[in-house]
């Protein structure tokens, strides 16, 4: 499937909570188990207070891979707090199907939202939840899914951009501090090399997670939310005052001095995981939601940090998914309830192994190294259907742009630039 540039914006805000898996023998949030976090005893008190609750809800999650196994003990330890209730774990691995579900009226009761939801379209759709008790002191991004002054899906988890790096890979190659600029990043990538260390991961084959690129690093080179949606208003695609030929030529410039995997054409994620779990390669541009993946196989968390990518403005984070509210569920109460419980104390964020949204729950070493910069974090504003019609209606893909890039021989690539100003030039017209 085609993945455009806006495609790749909301996977590095939401996508995490698609890919992350967490290891339960090295929990890699750092945080109480999810058997402890989901605790009965811990509940129990602020349950006695609440109204009886009853009745059946279906809740729908795109972790399909904790599905059936920590997400249903979280559900079964709801329901021994609330004697009958019934929550049903529906695993969502086509987030369009529920397109299709929402236009006749059979959204399921909780879960993840329709893909590409304009913001003003949620209250078309979902509850507004500003009755939990939650407020943006308590639940990071609070207020990203607010429309009118109502909250309509609340973050489950919070995700931040930025190098995952293997710190042994580091100390073998003698690099004993992150780098801060990009010069640095390169004479740390030549050392790497000479201890035969793959610098830096782009699973190229595979596409997706280069495509982080195309969207997330202009925009925290140029410190702008509203980066992508500006495009619109723009003469050209890819020039130098947006940061995005500074993109393309940086992955070419790490490519030509073999500083990315040996062979592109091969590179794929699950070699990827393996690799930086073991040593072998040792940074990768990615989401807080990676390095669980990394302890998922055989990396120990203490060996993963995380820095920001040198020379941005700004780290990008945002809520690496919410959970939304059908405005048709039979039972609202209860649905609030599930998802009040499920965001408390990062209950579910803890049993998928992502970062809690509660602010009471302690993230992950690797995000405090990472915000620890001091760097603001922004959040990448809606897309708008203005440039999103463009590269529609163009059939632009930045990603496959960035990989053609970045193999293309030098002569090729001011050719590159120009065809592909061209193409959203029309496109505009």
């Amino acid at each position: 499937m085609r993945k455009t540039a806006s495609t790749i914006a909301a996977l590095t805000l939401l996508g995490g909570l698609l890919a992350a898996c967490s290891n339960d023998k090295n929990n890699a949030s750092g945080s109480p188990s999810a058997s402890e976090a989901s605790d009965p005893s811990s509940a129990a008190s602020a349950s006695n207070s609440e109204p009886k609750l009853s009745g059946k809800i279906v809740f729908a999650t795109n972790r399909t891979d904790k599905a059936d196994s920590t997400i249903r003990d979280l559900a079964d330890e709801f329901e021994k707090l609330h004697p009958g209730t019934s929550v049903e774990i529906e695993g969502i691995t086509d987030g369009n199907t529920l397109k299709t579900r929402a236009a006749a009226n059979e959204l399921p009761d909780v879960g993840i939202p329709i893909p590409d939801l304009p913001l003003e379209k949620m209250p078309d759709y979902y509850l507004p939840q500003d009755d939990l008790g939650f407020s943006a002191d308590t639940i990071s991004f609070y207020d990203y899914n607010k429309v009118d002054g109502k909250v309509y899906g609340i973050p489950i988890s919070a995700g931040y951009q930025g190098i995952v790096y293997n710190k042994k890979a580091f100390a073998e190659a003698g690099i004993t501090t992150a780098p801060k600029t990009l010069d640095e990043m390169l004479a740390d990538s030549e050392k790497l090399k000479e201890k035969g260390i793959i610098a830096l991961a782009t699973s190229y084959k595979d596409g997706w997670p280069v495509g982080y690129y195309t969207a997330t690093l202009p925009m925290e080179m140029a410190g702008d939310p509203d980066w992508y949606g500006k495009l619109a208003d723009s003469d050209t695609l890819y020039n130098e005052d947006n940061y995005s030929i500074a993109v393309l030529d940086f992955l070419t410039q790490m490519n030509d001095k073999g500083y990315l995997e040996p062979d592109l054409m091969s590179a794929n994620w699950e070699n990827q995981k393996r690799l930086h779990a073991q040593g072998k390669l040792a940074m990768a541009y990615l989401g807080t939601w990676y390095p669980s993946q990394l302890a998922d196989n055989g990396a120990n968390i203490e060996d993963i940090g995380m820095f920001p990518f040198p020379g941005i403005k700004t780290i990008s984070g945002g809520p690496d998914g919410s959970l939304f509210i059908s405005k048709n569920t039979e039972n609202p109460d209860l649905a609030k309830a599930f998802v009040k419980y499920c965001i408390e104390n990062g209950r579910f964020a803890i049993a998928t192994g992502s970062i809690p949204s509660d602010k009471n729950a302690q993230p992950p070493a690797y995000v405090t190294e990472l915000l620890s910069s001091g760097l603001p974090v922004i959040t990448s504003s809606p897309t708008s259907s203005k440039i999103q019609d463009i590269i529609n209606k163009g059939n632009i893909n930045m990603t496959g742009n960035l990989q053609e890039y970045i193999v293309s021989k030098k002569d090729k690539q001011a050719g590159l630039i120009a065809k592909w100003n061209k193409q959203f030039q029309d496109a505009k017209k």
